[in-house]
């Protein structure tokens, strides 16, 4: 094995110290160091998170597009990424991946289209000779069925952006008849995607958590058999959308997504709205980072040559017993101190995530030893601590902007000793004084209550609803924390479950 002389050590770093890791600058393999860096010199307005989580999602493409596979006890198991980013419109989204496209995956994307089409070809030379055994000497059946044959030969196709389950099938059935590739998910405006979540959107989710285990389900159709499941095919994803999307409407659809799996799947990088730096680059500087990017591309693709196709990457014992069994003992520790649901759901899926990436690594670090040691082990365990601390951020992500919902509180403590602080008054009535439209404010007033209930806590109240009006209607009010006796808790926890 070459030496990375800039990865991490294993002297360097100490086993309990793994969770508290809040830096990735030298905890990966030297190729993806390199391109973090050069990237960050380029995108200044964007989180190394977000560069780095979708470094890896296009790495994983490519190394998965050999094949490769790891072998865990005799368990075999697919090194894919899915990546979810919630990033502000304006921060170079699409304009990183298309680069990374441009530069960086130049070459494989080219080896890509050229193995599709000798891939098409040999199918075109396959229908041709049985068409010869089928017809014999009969051109005119030939030439039909040839005509008919080529037409039902899909695409091969590097990226895949048709969000049904008919259409990913399809798409991963056409790579189970080839040798090479991976099917790469790309939803560039996952909030548009999701506004209208209908049922075979569903279902294309459904489809895809399963994929992240290698298996394909076709679509159930009435009166239609039900073909075969596709196995072990290498299923990678890129996610990505403006987050203040999922603040308000779509918050529900995406927490309820969450909850069925995508959270388990997926490393999500989060950033907030924050003020531009000027990244006003010269001509010069423009070309010498588009050339150093190319020259790490060259090198990462030099990588991807030397790895064997259908390599099977065996993990080590040490790497398993020593690295990976202690990281596996700190987050079940975590999941037991942590009372969110989605937060401890998350830290157990981070293992699994931590063995799929150390494949990756381990491809990058060696690639024809075919073997994932401590080091490639250690390195992956510390990069998914670093991007997943952006899962609890956004989680509990709440705007940090004093209007609505502060003066919302603000109102309903200043005036409920002098009238009667009522829904139908707040959104009929007094929603003009909160700088709002009627109909946004109606629309959006649950979720603005359970934000002033959270107001109301940090700052020892409690918001009471109170049904009135033989339940047809509701009250507002606050209590002092303070002014709360042991007698008045009974009939506070009563007026609390209204």
């Amino acid at each position: 094995m070459k030496d990375n002389k800039k990865a991490l050590t294993m002297e360097s770093c100490t086993y309990n110290n793994i969770i508290a890791s809040t830096d990735c600058t030298c905890n990966m393999p030297e190729i993806l160091q390199d391109l973090l860096s050069t990237y960050q010199q380029r995108y200044i307005n964007t989180s190394p998170k977000f560069l780095l989580n979708v470094l890896i999602s296009k790495t994983a493409q490519m190394l998965t597009g050999k094949r490769i596979i790891f072998n865990e006890a005799g368990k075999i198991n697919i090194p894919n990424w899915y990546a979810i980013i919630f990033v502000p419109s304006g921060y170079g989204k699409d304009s990183f991946v298309t680069d990374l496209d441009t530069n960086v995956f130049k070459d494989y994307r080219l080896w890509f289209k050229n193995k599709a089409k000798e891939y098409r070809n040999n199918e075109i030379e396959r229908i041709k000779l049985l068409a010869v055994e089928k017809y014999g000497d009969n051109e005119k059946a030939q030439n039909t069925f040839i005509e008919t044959e080529t037409s039902k030969i899909r695409n091969i196709v590097i990226d895949i952006s048709n969000g049904t389950q008919e259409g990913l099938y399809t798409d991963c059935k056409a790579f189970s008849n080839a040798d090479f590739g991976s099917a790469y998910i790309k939803i560039s405006e996952l909030g548009g995607f999701l506004e209208t979540l209908s049922t075979d959107k569903q279902q294309f989710f459904n489809c895809l958590f399963e994929a992240y285990d290698g298996k394909i389900n076709s679509k159930c159709i009435k009166n239609e058999s039900r073909e075969e499941s596709i196995e072990n095919m290498p299923v990678n994803a890129l996610l990505y959308s403006d987050y203040t999307l999922f603040q308000k409407e779509l918050k529900t659809t995406l927490n309820n997504l969450l909850k069925t799996g995508l959270n388990r799947r997926s490393v999500i990088t989060f950033q907030t709205l924050d003020k531009l730096k000027e990244d006003c680059f010269s001509l010069q500087q423009k070309e010498d980072f588009g050339k150093k990017a190319r020259t790490l591309g060259e090198k990462l693709f030099t990588i991807f040559l030397n790895i064997p196709a259908k390599a099977c990457y065996k993990l080590d014992a040490e790497a398993n017993d020593t690295v990976l069994n202690n990281y596996k003992k700190q987050l079940i520790k975590q999941r037991n101190d942590t009372e969110q649901p989605d937060i401890r759901t998350e830290l157990l899926s981070r293992e699994l995530k931590a063995l799929k990436l150390s494949c990756l690594f381990a491809c990058l670090n060696h690639p024809e030893e075919l073997v994932i040691n401590q080091l490639d082990m250690q390195q992956a365990i510390l990069t998914v601590e670093y991007l997943s601390s952006d899962f609890k951020e956004f989680v509990n992500f709440r705007p940090k902007t004093k209007d609505l919902c502060d003066n919302l509180f603000e109102f309903i403590l200043e005036n409920q000793n002098k009238e009667e602080i009522t829904k139908t008054k707040l959104t009929t009535q007094y929603y003009k004084q909160f700088g709002i439209p009627r109909k946004r404010f109606k629309n959006e007033f649950d979720e603005n209550i359970s934000i002033v209930k959270e107001i109301a806590n940090s700052k020892d109240y409690i918001l009471i609803e109170q049904s009135i009006n033989n339940n047809s209607g509701t009250k507002y009010y606050l209590q002092s924390l303070n002014n709360i006796s042991d007698e008045s808790i009974p009939h506070l926890e009563d007026m609390l479950k209204k």
